[in-house]
């Protein structure tokens, strides 16, 4: 199995997900740099819900109403997004 949070520069210390993953790949990421800020943004609530538990950050927004900066999501040093989160 592909192991996407090992794909994440090591010394990031601000990581955002745009459409969260199964894999929970924030909480792998997590556990690597556990110093990081990690920011999950789903569109679904209970998503957002159950991501508060393991991530630093996590935000239920729209695709169409997504502003990264009114998020705080400036100088990100990696930047995952799932294909159909963004239309």
């Amino acid at each position: 199995m592909f192991d996407l949070a090992a794909q994440i520069p090591p010394r990031a210390r601000r990581v955002a997900e745009l459409g969260l993953l199964r894999e929970r790949v924030g909480e792998a990421f997590l556990r690597m740099q556990p110093r990081a800020e990690y920011f999950g943004v789903t569109s679904d609530l209970s998503e957002m819900r159950e991501a508060a538990s393991f991530l630093t950050h996590a935000f239920c927004v729209q695709p169409e109403a997504l502003d990264l900066e009114s998020l705080g999501l400036f100088g990100l040093d990696a930047l995952l997004v799932r294909g159909e989160f963004i239309r």
